[in-house]
């Protein structure tokens, strides 16, 4: 389908995540040009509850995110049915045009909310993948080598971190003391600071974060846990990508020793600032690759904890999906934060 987009030709094209990946799916696309406006219309069908849908135009080996684009409609949080419409103001993005194919790939994925702490959570299928850094980055560090296969297997992951309001709830039902900066006491109870409620916990070491997972796991029957290295790249790839805010290659175009200036923002999967924002604790110990097993733990007594993500400030270069960064797990500091995993049965 050949259209025309200001003064470049575009040609128009989709790519469907497969089906078998999770239970939403897209249906029926239809799109076409309107001026300098790209309208998408399809339809969301196998969702019990509200899916996160994504549109990722990729223009050449460039990935236009999702979140840096002026989209409208029917993206983000949207409810199952028919006559769904998403509308890209290509224009208002690019007023000089865009000379060459441009690809769509529209993605949907289940997600929830768990009401005890509020968090939403999306199910991800957690196929195999080639785990670490391989001949498709331009820029490894030694502990992401030699890439191996991992399979995670059906889990599903907090969108976001936990937030300051749910570990303000932990500390008043367990009585846990070590109070994060975002958190507050007063009146004989933890709250959150004002204005901070929805901030992701900070300043929290892997126990602290540990132990609000066991707590969430009692008082809901349920399983939580930290993710393990390969459920979190995973879903930091989203499909492939080695930068969690769309880059389909390893070639950023810019100096990956330059730091990082804003939140990666929500990836394919739902998953909001897995880079830019604070490092996120893993459940497993800081071990050579290959990983013999997920959550990864030896018992052995002084291992280093993982952590993941790169944060604001930091080089870009740690911002790559396969980037690790090895620390005390009794540490708490300013830049960490976590978010969990629901293990499916």
């Amino acid at each position: 389908m050949s259209l025309r987009l200001t003064r470049s030709i575009f040609l128009l094209a989709w790519l469907l995540a497969p089906a078998a990946l999770w239970a939403a799916r897209i249906d029926n696309v239809v799109a076409q040009q309107d001026d300098a406006r790209v309208i998408v219309e399809f339809d969301l069908a196998g969702a019990t509850e509200k899916s996160f849908v994504s549109l990722l135009p990729r223009f050449g080996e460039r990935a236009l995110a999702p979140n840096r684009l002026s989209l409208s409609g029917d993206v983000g949080l949207v409810e199952p049915g028919p006559g769904k419409r998403i509308v890209w103001d290509a224009g208002a993005d690019y007023p000089a045009g865009l000379a060459g194919p441009v690809d769509f790939e529209i993605t949907a994925v289940d997600v929830s909310r768990e009401p005890v702490s509020g968090l939403l959570f999306a199910s991800l299928a957690g196929e195999c993948f080639e785990m670490g850094c391989g001949e498709w980055n331009e820029y490894c560090e030694p502990d992401e080598l030699p890439v191996f296969v991992a399979c995670p297997g059906p889990f599903a992951l907090s969108v976001s971190p936990v937030h300051n309001s749910a570990f303000a709830a932990f500390m008043n039902d367990t009585g846990h003391t070590a109070a994060p900066p975002g958190v507050v006491f007063a009146n004989g109870r933890h709250t959150a600071s004002p204005g901070l409620e929805e901030e992701p916990v900070s300043a929290v070491s892997r126990e602290d974060a540990e132990a609000f997972a066991a707590w969430l796991s009692r008082r809901t029957g349920e399983r939580f846990a930290l993710p393990d290295e390969a459920q979190w790249e995973y879903a930091c790839r989203s499909g492939g990508r080695l930068f969690p805010f769309g880059s389909v290659t390893g070639r950023m175009g810019g100096d990956l020793n330059s730091p990082q200036q804003e939140n990666s923002g929500t990836n394919l999967l739902g998953c909001e600032d897995m880079s830019g924002g604070l490092w996120e604790w893993m459940a497993d110990d800081y071990l050579p690759y290959p990983l013999y097993t997920a959550n990864a733990r030896p018992g052995q007594e002084g291992l280093a904890g993982v952590l993941r993500g790169g944060r604001i400030g930091s080089p870009l270069r740690n911002s790559r999906c396969a980037n690790r960064y090895e620390r005390a797990p009794d540490m708490r500091d300013a830049t960490s934060t976590f978010r969990l995993v629901r293990l499916e049965e």
